[in-house]
């Protein structure tokens, strides 16, 4: 029922490589839970929203099959997709850090409007290091109100800290 745009996805993160329910807690890889997480992943997907697995393992497990078999059921059956195996909580925000950049856009959307003219008079940073406009690895005003990042400056914006700047009379805000 959410109005809000943009991606889905779901975010499965277990300390266990098997599902249980309320009604059997210590199902340990039987069904009906092995199934029924199947099934929802999968409707998730039938609906255009992918599912990313993140499993917190103990030292020394290397493996846990349903993990992948979940994470693949979230890629609509890729059978490449990526099950993130984590050993420790401080781990944690590394998957999910990747998880969430997979979700980025390399394009951003500017509270207002570069005159086409003057786009290449626009200063763009990410972390502080200058990305060249209309470059290969770098950016283009598209449409007069959006900044595309290309190449590996789309990698770099999904992650760091963007600074964008015009001239005054090359934008105007709407702000």
């Amino acid at each position: 029922a959410s109005t809000e745009t943009g991606p889905r996805v779901l975010v499965v993160t277990t300390s266990r490589g098997t599902p249980d329910t309320c009604m059997d807690p210590f199902s340990n890889d039987t069904d009906p839970p092995r199934t029924l997480a199947l099934q929802a992943v999968q409707a998730a997907w039938d609906m255009g929203i992918p599912t990313y697995v993140i499993g917190l393992l103990p030292p020394g497990e290397t493996d846990v099959p349903f993990f992948q078999e979940l994470a693949v059921a979230g890629a609509g059956g890729d059978p490449n997709a990526l099950a993130y195996q984590v050993a420790d909580m401080t781990a944690l925000p590394s998957a999910y850090a990747d998880v969430f950049s997979k979700l980025a856009s390399c394009d951003f959307t500017l509270n207002g409007t570069v005159a086409a003219d003057q786009a290449a008079t626009g200063s763009v940073t990410i972390g502080g290091l200058p990305i060249a406009y209309d470059a290969q690895n770098g950016w283009q005003l598209v449409g007069g109100s959006t900044i595309h990042f290309t190449g590996t400056a789309c990698d770099e914006a999904k992650t760091g800290v963007l600074d964008v700047a015009f001239p005054c009379g090359a934008f105007t805000s709407t702000q």
